[in-house]
């Protein structure tokens, strides 16, 4: 009975974070990758990430479309089984250090139009800023 309880109240923390309205479903620009402020010569290549209810993460790199899944429980969070489209473009260094960063990720922090990504030791990863509210 106490192993049923105690698995109820895990499952109730994980799913109140991926159904966090402040998050999910909203289109992410990234501004700064690890202090760095990114400066966008084209607004079709602006750097993005948008999470789903249903665990999973997808978005532009600055170069390709990538697309994964992601863990959430509390403020921590990890991004995995990135894959990526192969296509070649002068950005590409820009591309690599976001692909980098978000491989890094062990926490983050939102609140209405901000959202910030943090590495295990508390070093600030990415900063983002609300671009849209995605259509479900």
């Amino acid at each position: 009975m106490i192993f049923v309880l105690v698995g109820c109240a895990s499952k109730k923390t994980t799913v109140s974070v991926y159904n966090n309205p402040s998050l999910t479903n909203k289109v992410w620009g990234v501004t700064s990758i690890q202090g760095t402020t990114i400066e966008y010569k084209n607004q079709a290549n602006v750097v993005y990430l948008t999470f789903s209810e249903d665990y999973k993460v997808h978005g532009f790199a600055g170069c390709n479309n990538y697309g994964g899944s992601f863990t959430a429980d509390g403020n921590k969070m990890t991004i995995q089984q990135v894959a990526v489209t192969k296509m070649s473009c002068p950005e590409f260094r820009l591309e690599t250090q976001f692909l980098k960063a978000i491989n890094k990720i062990g926490s983050f922090s939102v609140s209405k139009k901000t959202l910030k990504f943090y590495d295990e030791n508390g070093k600030i990863l990415l900063d983002c800023m609300l671009v849209e509210e995605e259509n479900k």
